[in-house]
């Protein structure tokens, strides 16, 4: 067994503990030495081991790389909630239903003029397909608009409909792909 290393950062036990769960796992013999290199604020663990020095300094900085990256993801986590937040609430006040739709033909969005369009909370929109919220009949004559914008054209079309309180509307659509920069084409 080896000998303790006393006041040793959390990282440098964990090296320890994995380094001897590998060790057992592979059938060789413990390390001879188990220490400290270099002064008490910046030591690097090591192990020896049949003549094989293991330095725990990567172990060490990619813990701490790990971590920066974790609180990096979260800040920008909270940037992107804080302005889909903004997003949503400029959309929300614009009178004319606006959706995206995926690759797929699943809402991903909808304002609330959209919401009360078709009567079914945001919740029952986002991610189900365009035929299960529109029906079939509304599907089948936006099809081939929807395959003209699949193709990276932006669509205008315009259609006599019946909105969920019974009244006639003339809708006007305008269908515009999300194109990229390298052509790809993410939804409309």
């Amino acid at each position: 067994q080896p000998r303790a290393v006393v006041g040793a950062p959390v990282d440098v036990c964990w090296f320890g503990a994995l380094f001897w769960a590998a060790l057992a796992a592979s059938g060789r013999s413990g390390p001879s030495s188990l220490g400290l290199y270099g002064s008490s604020d910046r030591a690097l663990p090591f192990l020896l081991a049949g003549g094989l020095l293991v330095v725990a300094v990567a172990v060490h900085e990619v813990g701490g790389r790990i971590r920066a990256e974790a609180a990096d993801a979260e800040r920008k986590a909270g940037d992107l909630q804080a302005r889909e937040e903004q997003l949503r609430l400029f959309t929300d006040k614009i009178p004319e239903p606006v959706v995206y739709v995926d690759l797929d033909r699943h809402y991903t969005f909808g304002n609330d003029a959209f919401v009360s369009l078709v009567g079914i909370s945001r919740d029952e929109i986002i991610g189900k397909s365009v035929k299960h919220v529109l029906g079939a009949e509304a599907f089948a004559f936006q099809q081939p608009f929807i395959d003209r914008a699949a193709q990276g054209e932006s669509v205008i079309y315009e259609r006599a409909t019946v909105d969920v309180n019974g009244r006639q509307r003339w809708a006007r659509n305008k269908v515009v792909p999300d194109l990229r920069i390298d052509a790809t084409h993410r939804g409309y």
